[in-house]
């Protein structure tokens, strides 16, 4: 780890992504950071613009923790995630399946589950964090199910943006002076976790087009491969579909 915190009594923690949210949060915070562990996950594909932010939030806020995963290995191993799961070439599937093709496929909620999500939990449970504050909102498309106030545990989530809007807290930022990381300003609307994420893709087409060219080369490669196991897999399906074509008061399916 990068970074480490003065080990006081301290048993409460910002979860810090780096994006809009989150710094709105930290600065809303700034009163209380004495007392306070800001935490930040390094999944090992981190932008390199992202790990240099994260070295000037360590050096202005007086307790930061970097947490590491390493999501090029797990990837490596169990393939690459994806909002459209193709059951055959997940790792469960790989077991149990034989197949000619070795396409590697997970879910994109299991690959951020190991990445992140769960580094993040053991974190907390590991350094005695009794009290968690994230920037999650009503508004946003991915959050938790539960509310601010949640505890389970023994960890007690707070959500102070709860009731906030994108356009309040960019508003909140540009009040406050607190300067957006690059990429907002090339339309992206969240922060940036791992370049080579092929998840999300109703939120990352205009974070995969914003990539480096070599980058993007690689993350297009790789959703060639998921697609190619999606449709490899949806053929059954397609064939079942048209061969009942005439049942459409029953099936919301057009050719």
């Amino acid at each position: 780890q990068h970074y480490t915190f003065n080990h006081m009594k301290i048993t409460t923690a910002l979860q810090f992504s780096g994006g809009k949210d989150s710094l709105a949060l930290l600065h809303l915070w700034r009163e209380k950071l004495d007392h306070t562990l800001v935490c930040w996950v390094n999944t090992g594909a981190a932008y390199p613009e992202t790990v240099r932010q994260m070295f000037q939030i360590a050096a202005d806020v007086p307790h930061f923790l970097e947490i590491n995963s390493d999501q090029p290995s797990n990837v490596k191993e169990n393939g690459y995630p994806t909002d459209l799961v193709p059951l055959h070439f997940i790792p469960q599937g790989r077991a149990v399946v034989t197949n000619d093709r070795d396409y590697r496929i997970q879910d994109t909620f299991s690959c951020c589950s190991v990445n992140i999500w769960f580094p993040m939990y053991q974190a907390m449970k590991d350094n005695g964090i009794t009290t968690v504050l994230r920037g999650q909102k009503n508004s946003d498309k991915y959050k938790t199910p539960f509310r601010s106030g949640y505890s389970q545990e023994g960890i007690t989530y707070l959500f102070p943006l709860e009731d906030w809007t994108d356009e309040q807290v960019l508003k909140y930022l540009s009040d406050n002076n607190v300067t957006l990381p690059e990429h907002y300003a090339q339309g992206e609307k969240k922060s940036h976790d791992c370049w080579n994420c092929t998840g999300y893709l109703d939120e990352d087409a205009g974070r995969i087009h914003n990539l480096p060219v070599a980058q993007r080369t690689e993350t297009i490669r790789r959703l060639r491969v998921i697609n190619a196991a999606i449709k490899f897999q949806a053929q059954p399906l397609k064939q079942i579909l048209l061969d009942h074509d005439d049942d459409n008061d029953y099936l919301p399916y057009t050719r």
